[in-house]
């Protein structure tokens, strides 16, 4: 009966050993998918993108145009109701 109990206890063991590294893979399954979809999030925003236009209007050599261009970014940024260009927590 003692063994019979003791290869009970082995094989819950073993089976409870087994499902502790399968939640284990589960939960690296997940934080790798949660870290990738922060990571499109943020590549996603708007603000980054305007963020890229802004520093592209910069870099135009004739002023008359980038200060042309950065008023048309402006009205943009203004119709879009996005006051600044800094991401939020």
């Amino acid at each position: 009966m003692d063994k019979a109990i003791a290869g009970i206890a082995k094989a819950l063991k073993d089976s409870l050993d087994t499902v502790a590294i399968c939640v284990q893979q589960t939960l690296d399954v997940l934080s790798n998918h949660e870290q990738r979809l922060q990571k499109l999030e943020r590549a996603m925003s708007p603000k980054g993108h305007l963020r890229q236009i802004e520093r592209f209007i910069e870099d135009i050599q004739d002023p008359v145009k980038r200060e042309a261009a950065m008023a048309e970014f402006a009205s943009l940024c203004h119709a879009l109701g996005i006051e600044d260009l800094e991401e939020e927590p």
